[in-house]
């Protein structure tokens, strides 16, 4: 049996797939959200809480850092907000995950820290990032927290490893992302508006995200690095739809509000690979298909897809 992970935000979506994932593995698994949570070692609490360190079993292989305000719109004209959840409460959790003498801290960061994600070499982790380009409070204020935690982390003698999101999607009844709505479009309604099908991102399906996160905890030394987390391949918002409207036998017609500027956001992910020997495993076919069922299973009226 190894020992213990501790999930900040262990309510959230990818909380859901990572304690069962961590489980199979061997971890026993804990850990606090503001959500009422249910089981032993679960509590409910605020990463900004003095005493956060008393809710932490020792003997912890990690910390798994997933709370915070996770949606862009959820920090947009809140700087104040957005940064005292996500940098000073950050440094909180890690403060507490030293006082319990863990033995690593994950931190989930996003790929939306890259400011010039276009470029057509692709985004590495290596590469520099211009802060004073980025103009979303949610972005800046996971990379001053990927700053502030590198700092303190070194000082502390905490292993650190800094996880940067793809684009997430999965078997979720709400917040959903631009895969998840897409689908929902596409089976219930004829008409779609998207800016350009040409748009792309390397989505990535929450087990992957799971897994991962697993395989950065189990990764020794060489896991205390900053890496990227992607799914298998671009995706455009077409394929999206497409893959959903033959999967579901639907022909909804596709409207382009501006099909000459599609998005593309170029984020590499062969660091994981190489070091940690992690890449991504669901395609998209497979994650929509997956979605459909989850949908059709519904007991929301509103979100049934036809049988």
């Amino acid at each position: 049996m190894r020992g213990g992970l501790y999930v900040t935000g262990a309510a959230s979506f990818v909380a859901g797939a990572l304690i069962p994932t961590a489980r199979k593995r061997g971890w026993r698994t804990g850990g606090v959200d503001l959500a009422p949570l249910v089981g032993e070692g679960f509590s409910r609490g605020d990463i900004a809480d003095p005493d956060l360190a008393d809710l932490m079993p020792p003997d912890l292989d990690a910390v798994v850092h997933l709370a915070g305000l996770t949606r862009d719109a959820d920090c947009r004209g809140r700087a104040r907000d957005c940064f005292a959840a996500n940098v000073v409460g950050s440094l909180k959790v890690a403060e507490a995950a030293q006082r319990r003498g863990a033995r690593q801290l994950v931190f989930v960061s996003t790929e939306w820290v890259y400011d010039r994600p276009e470029r057509a070499e692709g985004c590495g982790e290596d590469i520099a990032i211009d802060g004073r380009r980025l103009q979303a409070e949610y972005a800046l204020s996971k990379l001053t927290a990927e700053q502030a935690l590198r700092q303190y982390c070194a000082q502390a003698g905490l292993p650190l490893t800094v996880l940067r999101f793809g684009i997430i999607y999965g078997e979720r009844d709400n917040n959903w992302g631009a895969v998840e709505s897409l689908v929902h479009q596409v089976a219930t309604t004829t008409q779609i508006s998207v800016g350009a099908r040409g748009t792309a991102r390397r989505y990535i399906h929450v087990d992957d995200i799971a897994d991962a996160i697993c395989t950065a905890i189990a990764g020794g030394d060489e896991a205390a690095d900053t890496f990227n987390i992607v799914g298998p391949r671009l995706v455009s918002l077409g394929e999206v739809i497409e893959t959903a409207a033959t999967l579901l036998d639907r022909q909804p017609k596709v409207i382009e509000q501006a099909p000459e500027q599609p998005s593309i956001r170029r984020i590499r992910s062969d660091k994981a690979e190489r070091v940690l020997g992690w890449r991504a495993d669901i395609d998209i076919e497979t994650g929509i298909a997956r979605f459909i069922r989850h949908l059709s299973c519904s007991t929301d009226p509103a979100a049934m897809v036809p049988a």
